[in-house]
């Protein structure tokens, strides 16, 4: 069964990536076969292996040539099913083609599965570090307090503003201690700047620790955060996790991995194709091998294909930097493997072939097609320049928090609103309630005239 006739002939030659390999591999076993029995090969091509579905006898495509004895051996590898059509037409020679489906996906970033913004410490170092805020908030309070009470009393009046404030006025402006002092924390948290001018040692000494323990902080997150950014997601380890991502799936469009795919009754396997790979009861997700393995260079896609047309193509058109990323898994995911080379049923010629096949195995000839047809999984060589770019996935949190602060200080000024004009509507009315009252007492007394 041959896709690409024209190109067949150059990929028996020099080997390579091709949808044909199984064909290519199994024609150059058979090839020496011949030899060996000196015999002529007659090669008729097929576009379709013929499907088997239940107890109907395949009448199209390479099978049904077989069932007609047209042929006497599938130039294909055949899957070994104890069903009763091919127990009936076909033999099988127990000499394997080496065949292995894989799921192959880039390892997306560690932020495509969680939130690396709370990753750099553990929940009890945010608290200690809040706690310690919270006591330089208080102290700071203390502090401020004091020196509002020292610049009263040198200025003679309690009431009376101190010189921090400069002017008459201000003490109708000046904030009190508590809420300074947490001004003040706040904004060293947020890295802003703010109005309060501590003048005592102890106040100063305590802003210059809470602003080298923050300094520490950001230092130490900041250096995290760029780690985690260049980290990849660990999470995808089966097949059955694919099911719980946002990744996509597809798989190569070659009839060994499609049709048995479509046949998988387990139930992960079978919800992974029909809720990945159909579209309204289509399969809409099949790609040549080109196609697929382009989307899995550039997108967070998986693929389930042959392992070694895969290999091959990644191998021709990825760079180094990206064959570091690659994921390899699933190799139970298509439960039929190796294939056989098979033979039509009571063929006079079944045992000389099966004597052939075998000693072509034990002379090591079939290790040479292994090396020509197979290719080793891509390695990674220069895993230190592969770079990342940051996406807007990546800083999706610090984006919901700066939306969620937005809006939380749109209803906060909403409510002041409210309650300045409630307390204006509450001054006019309390103002309205006394005005007849004091015209009342305002108004003239009669005076009774005198006799």
């Amino acid at each position: 069964m041959v896709e690409f006739p024209e190109k067949f002939k150059d990929l028996v030659a020099h080997g390579g990536a091709s949808p044909d390999l199984l064909a290519a591999f199994s024609f150059e076993m058979i090839h020496y076969v011949t030899e060996m029995m000196n015999a002529r090969i007659n090669i008729t091509y097929q576009s379709s292996y013929g499907q088997v579905s239940g107890k109907t006898v395949p009448t199209q495509g390479l099978f049904g040539m077989t069932v007609r004895k047209e042929v006497e051996i599938c130039g294909s590898p055949v899957a070994m099913f104890l069903d009763p059509v091919r127990l009936k037409y076909f033999e099988y020679t127990n000499v394997f083609v080496p065949v292995e489906g894989v799921i192959v996906f880039r390892a997306p970033p560690l932020s495509y599965e969680t939130n690396v913004f709370s990753l750099p410490f553990p929940v009890t170092l945010w608290a200690a570090a809040a706690a310690v805020m919270l006591l330089c908030a208080g102290l700071l309070t203390l502090v401020t307090h004091s020196e509002r009470s020292l610049a009263a009393a040198k200025a003679g009046t309690a009431g009376k503003a101190g010189p921090d404030f400069g002017d008459d006025h201000a003490e109708d402006h000046a904030l009190h201690s508590g809420a300074d002092a947490l001004l003040m924390t706040v904004a060293a948290v947020c890295q802003q700047g703010y109005s309060t001018d501590l003048r005592s040692v102890p106040g100063r000494i305590i802003v210059l620790m809470m602003l080298m323990l923050l300094l520490l902080l950001y230092t130490c997150y900041s250096a995290s955060i760029v780690v985690l950014m260049q980290s990849t997601s660990t999470k995808i380890t089966h097949y059955k996790d694919l099911l719980d991502t946002q990744m996509k799936f597809g798989l190569v469009n070659t009839p060994y991995i499609v049709f048995y795919v479509s046949k998988e009754t387990e139930p992960v396997r079978r919800k992974l194709y029909t809720d990945k790979v159909l579209e309204n009861g289509r399969a809409k997700h099949l790609y040549n091998v080109t196609e697929a393995v382009r989307k899995v260079q550039h997108e967070y896609f998986a693929l389930n294909g042959f392992k070694n047309l895969i290999y091959g193509a990644i191998s021709r058109t990825w760079t180094e930097d990206e064959k570091c990323g690659l994921v390899t898994l699933g190799r139970d995911f298509v439960s039929v493997k190796d294939p056989q080379i098979a033979l039509a049923k009571h063929t006079h010629n079944a045992e000389a072939i099966r004597i052939m096949l075998r000693r072509i195995v034990e002379r090591g000839i079939r290790n040479r097609f292994d090396r020509k047809f197979t290719h080793a999984r891509p390695t990674c060589s220069n895993n230190a320049a592969r770079f990342n770019s940051v996406s807007l996935t990546d800083v999706r949190a610090p984006f919901q928090i700066l939306l969620s602060l937005m809006a939380a200080s749109v209803a906060v000024l909403l409510a002041e609103l409210a309650w300045h004009r409630r307390q204006d509507a509450v001054r006019q009315r309390r103002a309205g309630e006394r005005r007849p009252a004091f015209v009342e007492a305002m108004a003239p007394v009669a005076v009774p005239a005198r006799d």
